[in-house]
């Protein structure tokens, strides 16, 4: 059983094309049931621009970006150094090994950039298990003997050289049991635009398991986009799949319990921030009118107590017999003085 190649369009570069011969006929044999998408565009919600990735490989256990670097054409021996903290280097000679971005120190944070964005897909179809590896494919020249040296990478990452290094990079994931569905894979490319170029019979067809039993039997496992995948609109990122009318609807056994109420509109998380921000505007509008009304119209306004004044002392009328001067009242002195002073 080989891989499924989707969107597999002519005009790409070489190490693209050798890369996907790799997937689609390994040279080992061994069968590597998946799909390969060709060529995509990732966006990250709430974003204007997407990221272009060479290839998204979905196993049954896993989910891979492989960001393919052809190494330079002069470099036919040698060893690659790879860093995750540094630029590549080649032991022999000054050349850069492979193309980076400007803005990056090496092609790692191309394919992490490519995984992060990646992963707010995964975590709407697959929650379980959103993980997404980054993986970096060396493609050396033909009938050459380059080798690698890759130092320590980050969890989910790995730097790999050739076929065999591509090889260890889809079968390193490999678990016990499945994780992906065939109708898990099949919504979430139907999100990133390519519903219309596979089925969830071929998915079944591929080696994924069904969630649903009875795709099975009204999906045939081709390649041909189904009628409901042709017409769809492909307005939004993010796409709920196609619902089967009730009469066409292959018909199931039924099921005990309570009836299933109506289902909740699907929000994207832009809009659910956009309401989160009207709300809350509301409810603070709402709170500085009520201060507003109790500041500027309170029926009795406080005001604060006036500051106490000391009485005024009352005239006593009797001041000039009580008021005494030395034991004598102020008068009969006075008058004494006057007539010391006559005799004077």
């Amino acid at each position: 059983m080989t891989m499924l190649i989707v969107n597999d369009t002519p005009l790409r570069p070489l190490s693209e094309k050798r890369a996907e011969e790799w997937l689609r006929s390994p040279a080992d044999g061994r069968s590597r049931p998946g799909v390969a998408i060709a060529d995509c565009h990732v966006a990250k919600p709430g974003k204007s621009w997407t990221q272009q990735v060479d290839f998204i490989v979905i196993t049954l256990h896993a989910v891979l970006v492989l960001e393919i670097k052809g190494t330079h054409p002069s470099l036919t021996d040698g060893c690659v150094i790879a860093d995750p903290n540094d630029r590549w280097r080649h032991d022999l000679t000054d050349i850069d090994p492979v193309r980076t971005r400007a803005s990056d120190r090496n092609p790692l944070a191309q394919a992490l950039d490519a995984a992060y964005q990646l992963k707010s897909l995964t975590s709407k179809h697959n929650p379980d298990h959103p993980f997404v590896h980054a993986v970096v494919v060396l493609v050396p020249p033909t009938n050459s003997t380059l080798t690698l040296q890759a130092s320590a990478m980050p969890r989910g990452t790995a730097v790999v050289l050739g076929e065999t290094g591509l090889r260890s990079a889809v079968d390193i994931s490999r678990r016990t049991r499945p994780i992906w569905t065939a109708e898990q894979v099949y919504s979430m490319m139907n999100a990133l635009g390519f519903g219309d170029l596979i089925t969830i019979g071929a998915l079944i067809g591929e080696g994924f398991p069904a969630l649903d039993r009875n795709h099975a039997a009204w999906l045939p496992p081709t390649l041909a986009p189904s009628p409901a995948a042709a017409h769809r609109p492909r307005t939004e990122f993010f796409q709920r799949p196609t619902r089967i009318p009730a009469a066409q609807a292959t018909p199931q056994r039924p099921r005990t319990g309570a009836p299933a109420g109506p289902s909740r509109p699907y929000l994207s998380r832009t809009d659910r921030r956009v309401r989160q921000a009207i709300a809350i505007a509301i409810i603070v509008s709402f709170m500085l009118t009520i201060w507003w009304i109790i500041v500027h119209f309170q029926p009795n306004p406080h005001r604060p107590p006036e500051p106490s004044r000391p009485a005024p002392a009352a005239f006593d009328t009797r001041s000039s017999t009580s008021l005494r001067f030395g034991g004598t009242p102020y008068a009969a002195a006075s008058g004494l003085s006057a007539t010391t002073r006559q005799d004077a």
